[in-house]
């Protein structure tokens, strides 16, 4: 199994996508969630999403999202970097194939130590830009696949000729009745 482990806050301070919520970290981790949520579904990995939570009093807090991501707030002087460390450390000796998203060359040469494989900031921003334009070619492919179906490619040849002699019967019919109203208007 592939696992995805992100340093948050280093995600957030990386992307230009996310300059102007700079001032609000609340509102920037909530778009890295949602961004994170749509490309885990996509690729099928489980995702880690670790934030510094150092300079508060409270314990590890830990939500799942949903089955592929959860959320890590650190304790109390624990720094992202060495949770990240240590759960990469743990599943790569579980036989996990664990990648770790960070900028910080420091903690890329300390996942590499531990048998994991290290993404660069960039290296996601680029990726998941590609998996949106492949999810929206699929929906594009979904819509018209379903947009309009054929009834000559559901039902029997004979029924198909059978309606399609009524419809252009139908036509005829219809072309004669608004030319003769046409006529008789104009006398």
């Amino acid at each position: 199994m592939e696992i995805l482990i992100i340093d948050g806050y280093n995600i957030i301070n990386a992307w230009s996508g996310f300059v102007d919520l700079k001032d609000d970290l609340e509102l920037a981790r909530d778009k890295l969630v949602d961004i994170l949520l749509e490309y885990s579904s996509y690729k099928d990995l489980e995702t880690i999403i670790v934030f510094d939570a150092h300079s508060s009093d409270s314990q590890l807090q830990e939500y799942k999202i949903n089955s592929k991501v959860k959320v890590i707030f650190t304790e109390k002087n624990e720094t992202a970097d060495s949770y990240i460390e240590k759960i990469a450390y743990y599943l790569v000796r579980k036989d996990y194939k664990v990648y770790v998203v960070t900028s910080d060359k420091d903690e890329q040469f300390t996942i590499l130590g531990v048998g994991g494989f290290r993404i660069s900031a960039r290296e996601l921003f680029n990726d998941i830009k590609t998996a949106k334009k492949e999810i929206q070619k699929e929906i594009e492919n979904r819509t018209l696949i379903f947009k309009r179906t054929e009834v000559s490619g559901v039902i029997e040849d004979s029924l198909y000729e059978q309606l399609d002699l009524m419809r252009k019967e139908k036509n005829t019919y219809t072309a004669k009745n608004k030319s003769n109203l046409l006529k008789k208007r104009r006398k």
